[in-house]
């Protein structure tokens, strides 16, 4: 549909476009464009009620929904709707090139149907045709959305599944009476300029743009709506945007500097972020507001796959553990697997005997214990006294027996984060701290910044 959709655009437009410019043109090339366009504007209702076809077997039958819907029946479906709709309308040029002499296709015409096909037989026809696929295309439509809204009441464990497929059909149905105007527009355009005879460019415009256009612009939008992940991600960017608008217009109201205000949207905005354990790195990730929830993306995707691939996750062995430091913590999630809850733990107090080796744990003590004792070590740990220091360290012991596994001390990390501190000031010219870093005389150590 979305193929079809974009050949009959592109086809109308040019035709549009060089009726505009030349406004007459060769008959032959008229042909050809007026074909192309009624064949694919004639497909577009027929793939709507395919479509809802294909939504009424799976939902009032699922089971052999996989049956009859294989990807050959597809193409074979494919073919027939292209078959269907392009010899009604063939016919119209056998049946010119019948009547009309050769010379007539090397003249130069305004391109419209009525100017290039002239036989009265073909109108007749043509309306004949119209009716027997308008017909046809509303019964179907109209029988699968009952037979769905039916079935749709009687289900109780799969309503979700149910409402997406009748609003589905309900999204067909207004999109197919915009594609239907197109069998009443040359009756409304007739109307039209007999009414306003001064204004027929102005008639043929809007026409074309409620007709042609209009349609065409429904499916992107209702198709990419209603999706999910799409949709996900064009909330975050509208809300995301309006946010940061709104702090840096606060942020100007207090006196902020206009330089300033443009730095800290760009520190919030476009943030990329990897997580990397030994050599394995994850795919990067832009963040524009808040904290990456990723890792339930993960579960979900994790999921799937076992579904996919005959396997089960045994959910009483699942469990999730948020380490949050804050004072105000915010309210989590749940995360879903199935239709079951991962139970959330407040610990995990038989790590080790979950058959974890020491590096895990290691790294498990760095991520959730280590970085809690060493946030902004190089302005505290200096003025510890040793009673506080030799607390911290029977941190370190403790953690070190329970892991297995030797742990850098306290002073280590001390001394190791205030070298890369200094280091960084020093490489920096620009920075207010770079002066304090003095050579002595003979050039082999720094002066005592005081």
């Amino acid at each position: 549909m979305v193929i079809n959709d974009a050949i009959q655009l592109t086809v109308t437009i040019t035709l549009f476009v060089l009726s505009y410019i030349f406004y007459t043109i060769n008959v032959s090339f008229c042909c050809f464009f007026i074909l192309v366009a009624v064949f694919t504007t004639r497909t577009s209702p027929v793939n709507l009620a395919s479509m809802a076809i294909e939504r009424y077997i799976s939902i009032c039958n699922p089971l052999r929904h996989a049956q009859i819907c294989t990807a050959r029946r597809t193409y074979t479906l494919i073919g027939f709707i292209w078959f269907i709709c392009v010899v009604p309308d063939i016919t119209d040029l056998f049946v010119t090139m019948a009547t009309e002499s050769m010379s007539f296709f090397h003249t130069r015409v305004f391109c419209l149907r009525q100017n290039v096909f002239k036989d009265p037989i073909l109108t007749y026809k043509r309306q004949a045709f119209d009716t027997i696929y308008f017909s046809c295309v509303f019964l179907t439509l109209v029988y699968t959305y009952l037979r769905i809204l039916f079935v749709a009441r009687v289900l109780s464990s799969e309503k979700q599944s149910a409402q997406r497929a009748r609003n589905t059909i309900l999204l067909h149905g207004g999109q197919l009476l915009m594609c239907m105007l197109s069998y009443i527009s040359p009756t409304v355009e007739t109307v039209l300029r007999f009414i306003l005879p001064g204004h027929i460019l102005e008639i043929r415009f809007a026409n074309y743009l409620i007709v042609y256009i209009l349609p065409r612009f429904l499916s992107p939008i209702i198709y990419g709506v209603r999706d999910k992940e799409f949709r996900k991600y064009l909330k975050r960017y509208f809300v995301s945007d309006r946010l940061l608008c709104k702090l840096i217009t606060k942020l100007r109201t207090l006196g902020l500097n206009t330089s300033l205000c443009y730095w800290i949207l760009d520190f919030l905005t476009g943030c990329p972020q990897v997580l990397r354990v030994d050599n394995n790195t994850s795919a990067t990730l832009t963040l524009n507001t808040g904290s990456p929830q990723a890792y339930r993306e993960e579960v979900r995707d994790l999921s799937l796959w076992c579904q996919g691939n005959n396997l089960s996750l045994n959910m009483s062995k699942t469990k999730e553990l948020i380490v949050d430091y804050r004072k105000r913590r915010a309210e989590n999630i749940s995360i879903h697997i199935d239709v079951a809850v991962v139970e959330l733990v407040e610990s995990f107090k038989r790590l080790k005997r979950f058959g974890m080796g020491p590096q895990i744990l290691k790294r498990f003590y760095s991520c959730t214990i280590e970085s809690i004792l060493t946030g902004c070590i190089t302005a505290w740990y200096g003025n510890c006294s040793a009673s506080d220091r030799k607390a911290l360290e029977r941190v370190v012991h403790t953690a070190q027996y329970i892991t297995g596994a030797e742990l850098p001390a306290i002073q280590n990390l001390y001394t190791r984060q205030c070298q890369r501190k200094a280091l960084k000031k020093f490489k920096d010219s620009i920075h207010p701290s770079h002066r304090l870093f003095s050579l002595l005389p003979h050039g082999k150590w720094y002066q005592n910044a005081k």
